[in-house]
């Protein structure tokens, strides 16, 4: 008997789609968009998620660079200690999201609006779209904002 992981079809296709918005502007806000979208890749769902205006600084080059440099120096309070972890949670979620197949996305508007080039965006983007675009790649998902 062959065993199918939940939410695949025989075909290993997805039979569930999610499509998370994150209007974030700081890691700790956005973490728990990232815990939902993974653990919707665990039970086989495909996922989606949408960086906009608020959220798309999170997902470029120098904002994971940030959480790496910020989370070198000493903190000193429970606060420092609290937003260091979740920083590293962040990009570690973030990471495990893309290894799992997850689809990352900037918004068109949002990177426009903030004159980031496609350059700057960390590789874990999978691209800049429209939100008229992330709605046809996610037709049929649940949605889920954040």
């Amino acid at each position: 008997m062959q065993s199918i992981r939940a939410g695949t079809q025989p075909n290993g296709s997805f039979d569930r789609k999610l499509a998370v918005i994150c209007s974030h502007d700081n890691r700790q806000g956005a973490l728990p968009s990232l815990m939902i979208a993974n653990a919707a890749l665990g039970q086989g769902s495909e996922c989606h998620i949408f960086f906009t205006v608020l959220g798309v600084n999170l997902v470029t080059r120098q904002g994971i660079r940030d959480v790496t440099h910020e989370t070198s120096r000493p903190r000193v309070g429970l606060t420092e200690s609290i937003a260091s972890t979740s920083d590293l949670e962040f990009l570690r979620q973030l990471e495990l999201f893309a290894a799992a197949g997850g689809h990352i996305w900037a918004c068109q508007l949002s990177v426009e609006t903030i004159n980031l080039g496609v350059e700057q965006l960390d590789d874990l983007v999978e691209g800049v779209i429209s939100a008229a675009e992330f709605i046809k790649a996610t037709d049929h998902a649940r949605y889920v904002f954040v």
